[in-house]
């Protein structure tokens, strides 16, 4: 399967899992915008998580420069995609 056609299933699958999962908790059918906003934040963050997986796994592979914009571009923009999905689907709290 092409990367294409693996991030078409992915897709489908989040847009599926986000209708049945917002249909029990509400018991009310979801608007689009809601589902295409959280099948789109789930998507964006996917890169940087791979390469947060990838420096994980061979972290001497990555100079230090490219350690620091692994790091950077997870916290600054990654991580909020998730918890933007997350509120699409749910409460989320802000820790400090």
């Amino acid at each position: 399967m092409s990367p294409t056609e693996s991030q078409a299933v992915l897709q489908e699958m989040l847009r599926g899992y986000f209708l049945e999962m917002a249909a029990i908790k509400t018991h009310a059918d979801k608007n689009e915008d809601e589902v295409d906003s959280f099948v789109f934040h789930m998507m964006e963050f996917l890169e940087g998580v791979r390469r947060y997986a990838e420096l994980a796994d061979q972290p001497r592979r990555f100079t230090p420069e490219d350690f620091k914009q692994a790091i950077n571009s997870l916290l600054y923009h990654d991580l909020p995609h998730l918890i933007a999905a997350a509120r699409k689907y749910d409460y989320v709290p802000d820790f400090l």
